[in-house]
Order: C-alpha cells, then structure tokens, then sequence
C-alpha cells in the first residue's frame, strides 16, 4: 500500500524501493516458517504432503498468471494502480485467518521460546544434525537453495548472453519454469507417501537439467530444459519440505522449518553474487555450469553421509533437543 501510495503520487525513489524490500525481507521471515508449520495444524499428517504440494502449484500458477495481469493493469491502468489492486488482494488473506476455528486444528498451540529467535534456530539445528534421514535432506537443501534457486538471477543472462534474445525469450524460460513446476507440484500432490529415492532422483533430476541449459544452443531446447527443470525442482521442494514437517516433533517443527526458509530463501543471495561475479568474469555458461555443479556436489555429499551414517533414525527426542539447547 505503501508503495502504491508513492508511486501513484509520483514520489517513488529508489532508496525508498530498497526500504521497502528490506521490510518485506524481515517479514518474510517471520511469516514463511509460520506459514510452512502451519499446514500440519489445518490438515492431518497422512495429508500434508499433498497439501505442501497443492500450495506449490497454486505458487507457481500465481507466477505464470500473476505477472500476465500484472502486465496488462500496468500497461493500462499505470503501476500505481496495479500495486494498490495486489494489495487490496490481501483482505481475502486476512479474512480467511480471522475466520478459521481454532477448536478444529490438528495441532495444539505451542508456548513462544524464551531463548529468542536465534536460540530457536539453533535448537532446530541440532535437532536436525542428531537426525540422519533430515540432516540429509538439509545438505542437498544447502547445494539447490544456494546455488540452485537463483533463476530469477540467472535467466534474464541466460536469455540475452547465452541465447541472444530479448524480453520475449525471457519470458518464454519463465514460462517454462512455471509450466515444469504446476505439473510437478501436481504430480506430488498424487503421492499417498514419501520417498526419500524420488527426493534424491529429484535433486538429481534438478542439477543435471541445470547443467545442461549450460550448453543448450537454442531457445526451444533451453525452453525443454526449464521445464524440466520446474518439475524436478517443485518435486525435490514439496518432498524436502514434507519430510522436514512429518520427521520433526510438533514442538520443534516451527524451529526445523526456520532452517529450512533460511536455506532456501536466506541463501540466494550468496548465490546471486556468485553468479554475477563469475557471469562478469567468465560468461553465463560457465556461471550456469558451476552452479549445477555445486547442486550435484551437495546431492554426493548428502548420499555419502546418509551411506555411512547407517540409516539410522532420529534419536533425540523433543524433550532431548530442547534440554540439549540450555
């Protein structure tokens, strides 16, 4: 509202844009993890996986729809307008919450931490590195949500440096993407189970396309590649995020999924700047090339650690985990 407010009145800056992103920034932070745990109180734990999942298709139906009418009001109606309908959209959000029954959640509430915000991620880190099956879904987390998930970075090069195109041809990649990961989102949604194979096939399937768009010499097969990769991104995200919800302790969930947004939204940036120094120094291919194989890398890691650690359960318990923490 705020940045409608400014731009409708023609006071728009560009250090007020950088404000406001760092705002959001700090928000995101609170409200993802809430979000993520949030599922297993409004559905039972035999449906968290296709409701994780269903949320991924509408995201990514939002990217591929959002942007289409985002365009047209813009183009139309001015930005200023636009930014004033999107947020106007969030009534419908609050509305919903304000109107939800608590006496019908699955999960009780859990009382705040006294140790604060860092004590928390903390807490839900160790919990994660005593638990084999999660700390192994952590460690290719690492690798994707690092260096993986950074197309909005690397596709506008990918487009204009690798591929020699403009607006249209970066448009038509997203397109991809967004297509690649509604049919994966819904294809998970389908699942009855988890399956730490498809996981791991999923990651596999994210960093060899990745690696490939490296080396893909026109649009139509860059574009095969991005939807490839969509699909085996969402499916690697859904299933990472439902083992993640389903292998922790309710009173330790919100501190597990904490990690789990730090990794995948926290350490972008990281990736960002590596993609724009090694794209300054050494070109979009080798950027893209790189990348994809840091993701391979953290995928070997994960399977040589989850070989030697015996697949062995999780033995530290809620109680354990939160009087190991102080």
């Amino acid at each position: 509202l705020l940045l409608a407010s400014l731009t409708v009145f023609g006071h728009i800056q560009v250090w007020q844009i950088d404000v406001l992103a760092l705002m959001l920034g700090f928000i995101n932070a609170l409200d993802n993890p809430t979000r993520q745990t949030f599922v297993t109180e409004l559905v039972a734990h035999d449906k968290v996986l296709n409701a994780v999942s269903l949320n991924s298709a509408q995201m990514n139906c939002s990217r591929l729809l959002g942007p289409a009418i985002g365009g047209v009001i813009v183009s139309t109606l001015g930005a200023g307008v636009c930014f004033f309908i999107n947020a106007a959209s969030f009534l419908a959000t609050m509305l919903s919450l304000v109107l939800m029954r608590r006496s019908e959640f699955h999960a009780p509430a859990v009382a705040r931490n006294a140790g604060g915000a860092l004590s928390s991620v903390v807490t839900g880190m160790r919990y994660i590195s005593r638990a084999p099956e999660l700390l192994t879904v952590i460690i290719v987390l690492a690798g994707i949500g690092t260096f993986g998930y950074n197309w909005n970075t690397v596709t506008p090069l990918v487009a204009s440096d690798q591929l020699h195109g403009g607006a249209a041809s970066f448009g038509f990649l997203l397109s991809a993407l967004g297509i690649g990961s509604v049919i994966g989102a819904l294809t998970t949604a389908g699942r009855r189970d988890l399956s730490r194979r498809v996981l791991l096939l999923a990651a596999l399937g994210f960093g060899t396309a990745y690696l490939l768009i490296a080396f893909a010499p026109t649009l139509a097969v860059a574009f095969l590649l991005y939807g490839g990769l969509g699909f085996a991104g969402v499916t690697f995200t859904s299933l990472a995020n439902s083992t993640l919800q389903l292998g922790s302790p309710h009173e330790l969930r919100g501190r597990v999924m904490a990690v789990f947004t730090m990794l995948m939204q926290g350490s972008t940036p990281i990736g960002s700047l590596f993609t724009g120094v090694v794209a300054a120094a050494a070109g979009i291919r080798v950027t893209v090339a790189s990348e994809a194989s840091l993701c391979l890398l953290g995928l070997a890691l994960a399977v040589a650690y989850w070989s030697r650690s015996g697949r062995r359960p999780a033995s530290l318990g809620a109680a354990e985990a939160l009087a190991a923490s102080g």
